[in-house]
Parts: structure tokens; sequence; C-alpha cells
């Protein structure tokens, strides 16, 4: 049975870099700041998602350094992308140790429906990357290659 996922709008902003973009998010934790990059990721790729088939699935991040945290995942959510035409939904995140995370999520199989597509993205870059603690809420910022 196939359903729909559309990418919401919250807790992330977008801004005009050259031929680029900064993906900007906010959120109580590091790993829920990363959680919503993921979503501000989806919403440049496309506007709407058909999925075709799901199945749990999960990956362990071995992450020195946490500032590394986002483009990780976004990383491997664009990899799934390109290599299944997968997305990575009903996420959590978890950290197991210093250097360990748990990204637990649905493996989506989907498509885009004609009209609905949004901008490719190449990769996170590591370019002027960021994940800091500002004013009580957790901050990141990512340069996407388009």
């Amino acid at each position: 049975m196939e359903s729909v996922f559309i990418p919401p709008i919250g807790g992330f902003t977008l801004g005009e870099h050259t031929a680029d973009l900064w993906l900007e998010s906010s959120g109580s934790t590091p790993e829920d700041c990363a959680l919503r990059s993921l979503i501000g990721l989806y919403h440049v790729m496309a506007q709407e998602f058909i999925i075709t088939s799901s199945i749990p699935d999960s990956i362990v991040l071995d992450i020195r350094n946490p500032d590394l945290l986002v483009i990780d995942v976004l990383s491997e959510a664009l990899f799934l992308f390109d290599s299944e035409g997968a997305l990575m939904l009903n996420t959590s995140l978890t950290r197991e140790d210093d250097d360990r995370w748990v990204l637990e999520f649905t493996r989506s199989k989907c498509r885009i429906p004609e009209g609905k597509g949004g901008v490719e993205v190449k990769a996170a870059t590591y370019h002027d990357l960021m994940l800091e603690m500002k004013e009580g809420s957790w901050y990141s910022k990512v340069l996407l290659d388009l």
C-alpha cells in the first residue's frame, strides 16, 4: 500500500550561498538538531514523496567529534537515497557512549511524483560546519552542495 510523505516545515531554515544552500536547524539536544536537519534535507529534495515500501533499520554512527553528528546523519541519508531511492523516516537518534550514536529509522523506498521534485543535493559539506549551544538550544549549520 502506497502512502505519501510531505516533509514538514519547522525546526530548520534555508539560506542561499552562491550556488549552494545553507541548512540551519535548532533543537533541544544535538540529536534533535540532527533529525531536524534531516527533515530540512528532505524538504529541499522534494515537496512530496510516494512511499512504496518500508522496513525497520538502524545504523551505528562512530563519531569521535560530536560536531560531525549532523553531517554524518545527512550523508547517510543522501547515500541511502542515491543508492536505493529510500528515505529514513520515523527516526530516533540515541547516544550510546562518547563516540557512538544509534540511528533507528524506517527504510522507506520512495519515488518523487512528477512536478513535486525539489533540488538535487549532491552532498552535505564540511564548509563552515557548526553544531553548538546558543541561548539554551542546540544550533547547527551545514552547507548543502547542489
